[in-house]
């Protein structure tokens, strides 16, 4: 299941803040000025959006606790030992996508060729 901004901030973010006591009066929306992405070299605005700014004087009573040195030095450990394998995933699912974006026109040239 595929959620937008909002639809994930709905049915997700918001319930669990509201969970833990941050009612409403307690964040501050705030409208942005949305993005602009450059497709084929041309800029391509995108919608408005909103951002949600805590008030931190509530925040900083709700201080989530860190683990201990060791115990994020550990776990620092296995996530760099597992880079080189997410790296070799990365490219041989980047290589995948490109034989498949390849595909309609592997097909369409056998298909005028006859080989179909």
């Amino acid at each position: 299941m595929s959620l937008t901004e909002s639809d994930t901030r709905a049915k997700l973010i918001d319930p669990a803040l509201h969970a833990k006591g941050w009612t409403e009066h307690l964040i501050r929306r705030e409208e942005t000025a949305g993005a602009i992405e450059i497709v084929d070299g041309k800029p391509r605005k995108h919608a408005k959006g909103w951002s949600s700014k805590f008030k931190y004087k509530r925040f900083e009573r709700h201080r989530n606790p860190l683990p201990p040195l060791s115990e994020q030095k550990r776990i620092s450990g296995i996530l760099k030992e597992q880079i080189p394998s997410v790296e070799r995933l990365r490219k041989a699912l980047e290589g995948q996508l490109e034989a498949i974006n390849k595909l309609p026109a592997v097909i369409l040239r056998r298909a005028f060729s006859g080989e179909l």
